[in-house]
């Protein structure tokens, strides 16, 4: 029993420094860099901020949200880029998939989909930088019927990396 926990230790622990020092090694900027904050405009919710995370170099997930006056908004989605995983890349290509609401108070809900293609840029120090165009649909919420159906679309969004 204890060489099991002695060989399960010394397993753990090179298992453990030889991934800090991969990290390191590869200077991959979304796996440094892997959370941001953005302000945007264009995307589901027309205006408003960010948050995302780079759960993977290629999978970042996000979240935004709008609040003007009468008008609230919230979306969700992901993003997938496809070299993310390559060293020393600041410009990364993505396709991506979000669902969105925006509800215009105190009458009209619609839900958005938004399928952007898109580049994005993360620069070495916090910089964060991104620009897509998309395929947009807008239904209604409560009878489906589509108010847009393929409106091309676009995104621009400038915030911060940590």
């Amino acid at each position: 029993m204890k060489k099991l926990i002695v060989i399960l230790f010394l397993s753990f622990s090179i298992w453990t420094f030889g991934q800090n020092d991969t990290l390191k090694e590869n200077n991959n900027i979304r796996s440094e860099k892997k959370y941001g904050f953005s302000f945007f405009i264009g995307g589901p919710t027309f205006l408003g901020f960010s948050l995302d995370a780079f759960v993977l170099p290629q999978v970042n997930i996000e979240a935004s949200v709008l609040a003007l006056g009468i008008l609230l908004g919230a979306n969700g989605g992901i993003k997938y880029h496809p070299f993310g995983g390559k060293n020393n890349l600041y410009w990364s290509p993505y396709i991506g998939a979000e669902y969105g609401r925006l509800e215009l108070v105190p009458s009209d809900s619609y839900r958005e989909f938004y399928f952007p293609l898109g580049v994005n840029y993360t620069g070495k120090k916090w910089l964060n930088f991104s620009f897509d165009i998309g395929y947009f649909i807008i239904t209604d919420r409560y009878n489906d019927n589509k108010i847009a159906n393929g409106l091309p679309w676009a995104c621009l969004k400038l915030g911060f990396r940590w």
